[in-house]
């Protein structure tokens, strides 16, 4: 089965691609085969509508929470509020989220949804900083344009299936919540180093085993190049093919019962523990 774990940006560029990891899951072992960086929204269009038989997982929020929704009487759908964002144009939707949020009392001015809790992720709101709400304004329009399987939030009978995943929860499922990268150069220093050779090296451990039911297959190339990956990108893409793999397997592709349709889930086995305890 070929699964591909997507590292998004919602602005990209040569020094800052959107990177696809492209493996081959052969049972229990997931086999990294090759990366692809994608500089432009053309080429990834065009990466969303290859054909055949895939599963894939994208690191960027697929969703925005249900109070944001209904605050905003937009219509109760994913397809429908993502189409109703879509027409306000880029610009458009950060004037609304700026302005839903002057009107908002302290400390509620970023809706979580619930998996974001659970998850310990920032709100898809968020658009300074990391600014994960533009990543979902240029993502959601484009998976709602095509045929994908979306599970919970769109489903169809396509052969090619989509998931949102968030790969900081392999990261800490690994190493905790040691900070393994940085974009900023100043701040790429030995105590990050350190922390990414030990998550790279534990991308074969029995530990990723336990958690994910798999081991990710590298060469001593990948795993130097890997390791030398001061932004991530590339490594991030990995932790999401993990997660993506994960979920090929389980029933409803991991997804809990009774989750709102409005807001999805993530695609992690921590987070159905939670839900389920």
């Amino acid at each position: 089965m070929q699964i591909i774990g997507v590292d998004f940006t919602s602005r990209p560029r040569k020094t800052k691609p959107i990177v696809c990891a492209v493996c081959e899951l052969k049972g229990e072992r997931l086999e990294l085969q090759e990366m692809k960086v994608l500089e432009s929204f053309t080429v990834f269009d065009d990466f969303l509508n290859i054909k055949g038989e895939w599963l894939c997982g994208i690191d960027a929020p697929f969703s925005q929470p249900r109070k944001l929704i209904e605050d905003l009487n937009l219509p109760l759908s994913w397809s429908g509020y993502v189409k109703a964002f879509a027409e306000m144009g880029q610009e458009g939707f950060v004037e609304c989220l700026n302005a839903y949020r002057e009107n908002q009392p302290s400390g509620q001015k970023e809706h979580l949804r619930e998996v974001d809790k659970r998850a310990k992720a920032i709100s898809p709101m968020k658009l300074y900083g990391v600014p994960v709400g533009k990543m979902f304004f240029e993502l959601a329009p484009r998976l709602l344009g095509t045929s994908l399987n979306i599970p919970i939030l769109r489903p169809t009978p396509d052969t090619r299936t989509v998931v949102e995943v968030y790969s900081s929860l392999v990261a800490r499922s690994l190493i905790g919540r040691r900070s393994y990268k940085s974009d900023v150069k100043e701040q790429q220093t030995r105590a990050r180093a350190e922390a990414r050779a030990d998550l790279v090296r534990m991308l074969g451990s029995s530990k990723l085993q336990d958690s994910y039911g798999i081991t990710l297959t590298l060469t001593q190339k990948q795993r130097v190049s890997l390791a030398n990956d001061t932004k991530c990108d590339v490594l991030d893409a990995c932790l999401a093919a993990i997660q993506t793999a994960w979920v090929h397997h389980r029933e409803n592709f991991g997804i809990p019962e009774n989750v709102d349709r409005l807001e999805g889930w993530l695609a992690d086995p921590s987070l159905r523990l939670k839900i389920e305890n």
